[in-house]
């Protein structure tokens, strides 16, 4: 079962419920049962015959009622092909740009506004984006490495492959949209939602530039538009229709400064999480603070309090699982919180802002490489309609030095304003840009999902 298959189901059923209430009621009754049904499946333990039935009559009746719930005027289908309008719709911001890169050819397909136009990108080959990610992989410690401790031999290898991003795909994808030339540092620039597929999925696009600049001081993509990514445009849509809007939103913040044994291995501490919670709080208030030390942080603990609160920020260590991406996660007391338990997450209206401060909660599956099967993806499906993550590793010390900017940057009049999310983390990561130009391992890995 495809990722948007499962998690398609969490599909806010509100606007149904206004003019069908039975109806909507039914179909969240069935798609939670489905859910206790497909964990019980998982256990592989004992006869399932007596489920599978089950799972298999609810299946027939799911396709029923949503059958009768197309015919309500207000239900939107998720299962259903976005059309041209809908596309255009979804791209009302700034563009959204589609990579496509496959053995036959390569080629952008940007959505604006008002018109869907196909840009080709001659220069980018299938072949060479595979070896380009394979470095990347290893660079950034995910494969192994022969030196992966070298400074110089990380730095040099990012700016390659960051240069090789710049002239295959983001130079010709910019110039095809009238973004030629790099802005003033402090300009209101464009916003650009990149829906990379295949390999592509791992590079990070936002951060690509020419190595040889010119003039100097041009930083590639960043220089020109505020970055953003999206695992389908159906996703995107999702985030845009999000649920209402709190003016005080309910704040929780998780933080593991220790963790114990997983998985046979022992992690390193993160001593700088305390900081980094302490100085979230010291800008915005936060009604629930999970720390170990201080207070249990369990993995129920954890969901049940995700399903309460419209910001999270998690500051821990992150587990990915590239075969088995559903078993990726957030490393707490008793073991992760996964991909697929955060997915699963009864779905907040008011849920706005997730911020995944740990190594890895961007990156995806190896082997299902479209499906977009990480831990960003799951808040997403859980209802959270901006997510910042980081792509590969991230510093434990400067973590605290972007979280600080970006809630700053959040924060007007002494309330929050998440349309402001995409921005923030833009000018946080480019401050860290300035002061670290030959560090790149510590500013690319962070991105933004969502509006």
């Amino acid at each position: 079962m495809s990722w948007r298959s499962a998690t398609v189901g969490a599909f806010d059923l509100a606007p149904l419920s206004g003019e069908a209430p039975d109806l909507a009621a039914r179909l969240d009754e069935i798609r939670r049962t489905r859910a206790a049904l497909s964990a019980i499946i998982e256990l592989r333990d004992g006869d399932l015959t007596g489920t599978l039935s089950t799972c298999a009559r609810l299946a027939r009746e799911w396709e029923g009622l949503l059958a009768q719930a197309r015919a309500v005027p207000s239900f939107r289908d998720p299962y259903q092909p976005p059309s041209i309008t809908d596309l255009c719709n979804a791209a009302r911001d700034g563009h959204v740009v589609i990579i496509n890169v496959s053995g036959y050819r390569c080629d952008a397909i940007a959505i604006s506004s008002t018109d869907v136009e196909v840009i080709p990108l001659p220069r980018l080959t299938e072949a060479d984006a595979y070896r380009m990610v394979e470095r990347l992989l290893t660079l950034t410690n995910y494969l192994p490495s022969a030196n992966p401790d070298d400074p110089t031999d990380i730095h040099d290898g990012l700016v390659t492959i960051l240069d090789w991003a710049w002239i295959c795909i983001a130079e010709p994808v910019l110039n095809a949209l009238g973004c030629n030339e790099p802005g003033p540092r402090d300009a209101h620039l464009p916003r650009l939602w990149w829906c990379p597929t295949g390999p592509l999925v791992f590079l990070p696009i936002h951060a690509a530039a020419p190595a040889r600049p010119d003039p100097p001081g041009d930083l590639g993509v960043m220089s020109r538009v505020v970055s953003s990514y999206t695992t389908t445009v159906a996703t995107l849509q999702q985030a845009r229709r999000g649920g209402s809007e709190p003016e005080r939103p309910r704040i929780l913040a998780v933080g593991m400064p220790t963790t114990p044994p997983f998985a046979g291995r022992q992690l390193a501490p993160l001593p700088a999480v305390a900081d980094e919670l302490d100085a979230i709080a010291g800008i915005i208030r936060v009604q629930t603070r999970l720390e170990r030390g201080r207070t249990p942080v369990t993995r129920h603990a954890v969901i049940e309090a995700l399903a309460e609160h419209d910001w999270v920020h998690f500051a821990c260590h992150g587990q990915v699982d590239g075969w088995r991406p559903w078993l990726s996660g957030l490393i707490v007391e008793d073991g992760a919180v996964t991909v697929r338990e955060i997915s699963r997450t009864y779905r907040r209206r008011t849920a706005q802002f997730a911020y995944i401060s740990s190594c890895f909660g961007a990156f995806g599956s190896t082997r299902l490489l479209d499906e977009g099967i990480h831990i960003a993806g799951a808040l997403q499906a859980a209802g959270f309609s901006q997510v910042v993550a980081a792509l590969f590793p991230i510093s434990d010390r400067k973590s605290v030095e972007v979280a600080s900017s970006i809630y700053v940057h959040l924060v007007r009049d002494g309330l929050p304003q998440p349309s402001l999310v995409a921005r923030a983390l833009h000018s946080a990561v480019l401050d860290l840009r300035r002061q670290a130009p030959t560090r790149p391992e510590l500013w690319l890995p962070y991105v933004h999902f969502g509006v």
